[in-house]
């Protein structure tokens, strides 16, 4: 299972959310993550963070 989250400056942008994985083939291939991000965020002086992991059953 794969999931994604945003923050910025430390606050969360987005839930945690599950990424649906159309093709589950061994090889790489692009994949497009879309969220929607408050305005002040365009013009901030940080960046904001994309982050996405995997879990599986052993850590929740």
């Amino acid at each position: 299972m794969c999931f994604t989250g945003s923050e910025h400056e430390g606050k969360p942008i987005t839930e945690e959310m599950q990424a649906v994985l159309n093709d589950q083939a061994a090889d790489w291939k692009g994949f497009t993550i879309k969220i929607q991000s408050p305005k002040e965020t365009f013009t901030a002086e940080e960046p904001s963070i994309i982050t996405m992991y995997g879990k599986n059953d052993d850590n929740g």
